[in-house]
Protein backbone atom coordinates (compact mmCIF):
# COMPACT_ATOMS: atom_id res chain seq x y z
CA UNK A 1 0.00 0.00 0.00
CA UNK A 2 2.49 2.37 0.91
CA UNK A 3 4.39 1.44 -2.38
CA UNK A 4 2.13 2.11 -4.43
CA UNK A 5 1.38 5.86 -3.49
CA UNK A 6 4.17 7.42 -4.78
CA UNK A 7 3.70 6.00 -8.09
CA UNK A 8 -0.36 7.65 -7.74
CA UNK A 9 1.57 10.44 -6.56
CA UNK A 10 4.09 10.85 -9.92
CA UNK A 11 0.94 10.17 -12.40
CA UNK A 12 -1.15 12.82 -10.89
CA UNK A 13 0.98 15.93 -11.25
CA UNK A 14 1.46 15.77 -14.67
CA UNK A 15 -2.49 14.93 -15.28
CA UNK A 16 -3.06 18.18 -12.76
CA UNK A 17 -0.58 20.48 -14.80
CA UNK A 18 -2.37 18.95 -18.36
CA UNK A 19 -5.83 20.16 -16.66
CA UNK A 20 -4.10 23.24 -14.96
CA UNK A 21 -2.84 23.99 -19.11
CA UNK A 22 -6.00 23.05 -20.55
CA UNK A 23 -7.88 25.52 -18.28
CA UNK A 24 -5.72 28.88 -18.81
CA UNK A 25 -6.13 27.61 -22.31
CA UNK A 26 -9.69 27.83 -22.28
CA UNK A 27 -9.61 31.12 -20.34
CA UNK A 28 -7.00 33.00 -22.75
CA UNK A 29 -9.51 31.81 -25.67
CA UNK A 30 -12.82 33.06 -23.98
CA UNK A 31 -10.85 36.14 -23.18
CA UNK A 32 -10.23 36.64 -26.86
CA UNK A 33 -13.40 36.10 -28.44
CA UNK A 34 -15.04 38.58 -25.91
CA UNK A 35 -11.96 41.07 -26.66
CA UNK A 36 -12.88 40.93 -30.49
CA UNK A 37 -16.67 40.73 -30.13
CA UNK A 38 -17.09 36.99 -31.05
CA UNK A 39 -19.37 34.90 -29.31
CA UNK A 40 -18.83 32.48 -26.27
CA UNK A 41 -17.31 29.30 -27.31
CA UNK A 42 -19.60 26.70 -28.10
CA UNK A 43 -21.71 29.16 -30.24
CA UNK A 44 -20.69 29.49 -33.89
CA UNK A 45 -18.42 32.36 -34.37
CA UNK A 46 -19.57 35.08 -36.67
CA UNK A 47 -17.42 36.00 -40.00
CA UNK A 48 -15.32 39.20 -39.23
CA UNK A 49 -16.10 41.64 -41.29
CA UNK A 50 -14.06 43.06 -43.73
CA UNK A 51 -11.72 45.79 -42.36
CA UNK A 52 -11.86 47.48 -45.97
CA UNK A 53 -14.83 49.72 -45.90
CA UNK A 54 -16.55 47.83 -42.64
CA UNK A 55 -17.21 51.22 -40.42
CA UNK A 56 -18.65 52.72 -43.24
CA UNK A 57 -21.16 49.39 -44.09
CA UNK A 58 -21.96 49.80 -40.57
CA UNK A 59 -23.17 53.31 -40.69
CA UNK A 60 -26.92 54.75 -41.24
CA UNK A 61 -27.89 55.66 -44.78
CA UNK A 62 -26.96 59.86 -45.48
CA UNK A 63 -30.70 62.04 -45.65
CA UNK A 64 -30.85 63.90 -48.72
CA UNK A 65 -32.68 66.99 -48.56
CA UNK A 66 -35.60 66.62 -51.14
CA UNK A 67 -35.00 68.28 -54.99
CA UNK A 68 -36.50 71.46 -54.84
CA UNK A 69 -40.12 71.23 -57.99
CA UNK A 70 -39.12 71.47 -61.04
CA UNK A 71 -39.30 75.28 -62.42
CA UNK A 72 -42.57 74.32 -64.53
CA UNK A 73 -44.49 72.43 -61.45
CA UNK A 74 -43.82 75.71 -58.98
CA UNK A 75 -47.39 77.14 -57.84
CA UNK A 76 -48.55 80.17 -59.46
CA UNK A 77 -49.11 83.41 -57.87
CA UNK A 78 -52.94 83.20 -56.55
CA UNK A 79 -53.59 86.51 -58.50
CA UNK A 80 -50.85 87.96 -61.65
CA UNK A 81 -50.80 91.94 -61.53
CA UNK A 82 -52.20 93.68 -63.91
CA UNK A 83 -50.74 95.46 -67.09
CA UNK A 84 -51.96 98.69 -65.29
CA UNK A 85 -50.36 98.34 -62.56
CA UNK A 86 -46.72 96.58 -63.70
CA UNK A 87 -46.40 99.84 -65.80
CA UNK A 88 -46.70 102.26 -62.54
CA UNK A 89 -50.58 103.13 -61.88
CA UNK A 90 -52.18 105.89 -63.71
CA UNK A 91 -49.30 108.52 -63.19
CA UNK A 92 -47.24 106.55 -65.07
CA UNK A 93 -49.62 106.25 -68.02
CA UNK A 94 -50.27 110.37 -67.38
CA UNK A 95 -46.61 110.92 -67.84
CA UNK A 96 -46.54 108.52 -70.93
CA UNK A 97 -49.14 110.13 -72.72
CA UNK A 98 -47.92 113.62 -72.09
CA UNK A 99 -44.70 112.47 -73.78
CA UNK A 100 -46.15 110.69 -76.31
CA UNK A 101 -48.43 113.62 -77.26
CA UNK A 102 -45.31 116.20 -77.37
CA UNK A 103 -43.63 113.65 -79.63
CA UNK A 104 -46.54 113.20 -81.94
CA UNK A 105 -46.64 116.84 -82.75
CA UNK A 106 -43.42 116.69 -83.79
CA UNK A 107 -43.48 113.94 -86.43
CA UNK A 108 -43.52 114.94 -89.72
CA UNK A 109 -45.16 112.09 -91.01
CA UNK A 110 -47.95 113.02 -89.16
CA UNK A 111 -48.62 116.30 -88.76
CA UNK A 112 -48.49 116.35 -92.52
CA UNK A 113 -52.24 115.10 -91.96
CA UNK A 114 -54.20 118.28 -93.17
CA UNK A 115 -57.02 117.11 -90.90
CA UNK A 116 -55.07 116.84 -88.22
CA UNK A 117 -53.00 120.23 -88.63
CA UNK A 118 -56.71 121.78 -88.37
CA UNK A 119 -58.06 120.25 -85.15
CA UNK A 120 -55.51 120.20 -83.22
CA UNK A 121 -55.51 123.99 -82.08
CA UNK A 122 -59.07 123.60 -81.58
CA UNK A 123 -58.74 120.76 -79.19
CA UNK A 124 -58.25 121.27 -74.78
CA UNK A 125 -54.85 119.73 -74.50
CA UNK A 126 -55.39 119.22 -71.07
CA UNK A 127 -58.59 117.21 -71.46
CA UNK A 128 -57.15 115.22 -74.60
CA UNK A 129 -54.27 114.05 -72.24
CA UNK A 130 -56.80 112.89 -70.06
CA UNK A 131 -58.62 111.26 -72.22
CA UNK A 132 -55.52 109.33 -73.45
CA UNK A 133 -54.39 108.83 -69.81
CA UNK A 134 -57.87 106.91 -69.01
CA UNK A 135 -58.46 105.22 -72.00
CA UNK A 136 -54.84 103.25 -71.59
CA UNK A 137 -55.32 103.47 -67.72
CA UNK A 138 -58.55 101.65 -68.86
CA UNK A 139 -57.34 99.38 -71.84
CA UNK A 140 -54.72 98.05 -69.06
CA UNK A 141 -56.76 97.01 -66.95
CA UNK A 142 -56.85 99.79 -64.42
CA UNK A 143 -59.55 101.42 -62.48
CA UNK A 144 -59.96 104.58 -64.35
CA UNK A 145 -63.45 105.51 -66.66
CA UNK A 146 -63.28 106.79 -70.20
CA UNK A 147 -65.95 108.46 -71.21
CA UNK A 148 -64.49 109.71 -74.30
CA UNK A 149 -66.09 108.38 -78.05
CA UNK A 150 -64.66 105.38 -79.65
CA UNK A 151 -61.86 105.36 -81.04
CA UNK A 152 -63.87 104.82 -84.73
CA UNK A 153 -65.96 107.74 -84.10
CA UNK A 154 -63.33 109.97 -82.71
CA UNK A 155 -60.50 109.57 -85.48
CA UNK A 156 -62.86 108.88 -88.33
CA UNK A 157 -63.03 112.67 -89.90
CA UNK A 158 -59.31 112.60 -89.21
CA UNK A 159 -58.28 110.36 -92.21
CA UNK A 160 -55.77 108.54 -90.60
CA UNK A 161 -53.31 106.65 -93.14
CA UNK A 162 -51.36 103.25 -92.60
CA UNK A 163 -48.30 105.79 -92.93
CA UNK A 164 -49.45 108.03 -90.32
CA UNK A 165 -50.47 105.35 -88.24
CA UNK A 166 -46.86 103.20 -88.73
CA UNK A 167 -45.02 106.43 -87.43
CA UNK A 168 -47.10 107.04 -83.97
CA UNK A 169 -46.37 103.35 -83.49
CA UNK A 170 -42.88 104.13 -83.92
CA UNK A 171 -42.76 107.33 -81.96
CA UNK A 172 -44.81 105.38 -79.06
CA UNK A 173 -41.92 102.61 -79.30
CA UNK A 174 -39.53 105.77 -79.01
CA UNK A 175 -41.20 107.14 -75.44
CA UNK A 176 -41.09 103.53 -74.17
CA UNK A 177 -37.69 102.89 -74.27
CA UNK A 178 -36.98 106.72 -72.85
CA UNK A 179 -39.10 106.34 -69.91
CA UNK A 180 -37.30 102.62 -69.27
CA UNK A 181 -40.30 100.91 -69.60
CA UNK A 182 -39.73 97.06 -68.98
CA UNK A 183 -39.06 95.10 -72.45
CA UNK A 184 -42.43 92.47 -71.33
CA UNK A 185 -44.29 95.72 -70.79
CA UNK A 186 -43.58 97.90 -72.96
CA UNK A 187 -44.62 94.64 -75.83
CA UNK A 188 -47.85 94.02 -74.09
CA UNK A 189 -48.81 97.88 -74.79
CA UNK A 190 -47.72 98.09 -78.11
CA UNK A 191 -49.82 94.88 -78.88
CA UNK A 192 -52.85 96.64 -76.84
CA UNK A 193 -52.51 99.51 -79.22
CA UNK A 194 -51.29 98.34 -82.35
CA UNK A 195 -54.55 96.38 -82.32
CA UNK A 196 -56.84 99.77 -82.66
CA UNK A 197 -55.44 100.27 -86.44
CA UNK A 198 -58.45 98.98 -88.09
CA UNK A 199 -60.79 101.21 -85.50
CA UNK A 200 -58.52 104.23 -86.15
CA UNK A 201 -57.28 104.15 -89.83
CA UNK A 202 -59.48 104.83 -92.45
CA UNK A 203 -57.05 104.91 -95.69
Amino acid sequence: MSASRPARVRFLVPALVAAALLIALVWMFRRDDAAKGAAPSGQPRMERADTTGGAEARQPPTQRLPKPPAEGSRTPPLAAKSLHDRLGGRSALHALAGRLLGVVQTNDVIMANVNLRAVLPTLDARLLHDHITNFLCKTTGGPCQYTGRTMKDSHAHLKITSAEWDAMIDDLAVVLTDLEVPPREAQELMELVDALEDEIVTR
